[in-house]
């Protein structure tokens, strides 16, 4: 197994001449000036219809402005040009995005609403003096704590003690099915 070994092409700004430092900083700098131009000029020209630069096309035209040879300047349209395309594309993208929590807001503000709904009745049961516990209210846990008094379910018709057990047990159970919990009531009553 012998071992490899990879040297580094980086080159360093101290290792090199101040001229040449100073040459590549230029470059860069008017190269991200005609990229700037670019993107610019292609958007005004987007939203206007019309071309500001007579009959050269933006390469030619950006080439002759910044005085770049052919592969800078065609590198800046294309930059410009595909920053153009991915912002149109994250524009569409967006809009799904907002348009998703839009309808999540519109799901919990009718769930808000349908709760408010309830409530606003249960109070004005309790305001007539006659509780009722809307079915669709499920917030409310255990009656108890907000009734000072028990809920007890009377017999219609007198019987034994195990046919009342009975009863009794089948009428708490469909208490406890919507969500509600209510004493039970003694056999001996």
């Amino acid at each position: 197994m012998g071992m490899k070994t990879y040297f580094s092409k980086r080159i360093y700004k101290h290792t090199l001449p101040e001229s040449t430092v100073a040459s590549l900083g230029r470059t860069l700098r008017v190269f991200n000036q005609a990229k700037h131009y670019s993107f610019s000029t292609m958007m005004k020209e987007e939203r206007s219809k019309q071309t500001r630069r007579g009959e050269d096309s933006l390469h030619v035209y950006v080439k002759k402005k910044f005085s770049l040879n052919d592969y800078y300047a065609n590198s800046a349209v294309q930059e410009a040009g595909a920053l153009i395309k991915s912002q149109k594309e994250l524009t569409t993208l967006y809009l799904q995005n907002k348009q998703a929590q839009i309808i999540a807001v519109q799901k919990r503000m009718k769930t808000i609403k349908t709760k408010i709904t309830s409530l606003r009745k249960l109070k004005a049961s309790f305001v007539k003096g006659t509780p009722q516990i809307p079915g669709n209210l499920r917030i409310i846990k255990n009656i108890t704590t907000f009734l000072p008094f028990t809920i007890k379910k009377k017999p219609r018709f007198t019987t034994t003690s195990t046919t009342l057990n009975i009863v009794m047990s089948r009428w708490n159970s469909t208490i406890s099915q919507a969500g509600l919990d209510v004493c039970k009531a003694n056999s001996t009553d």
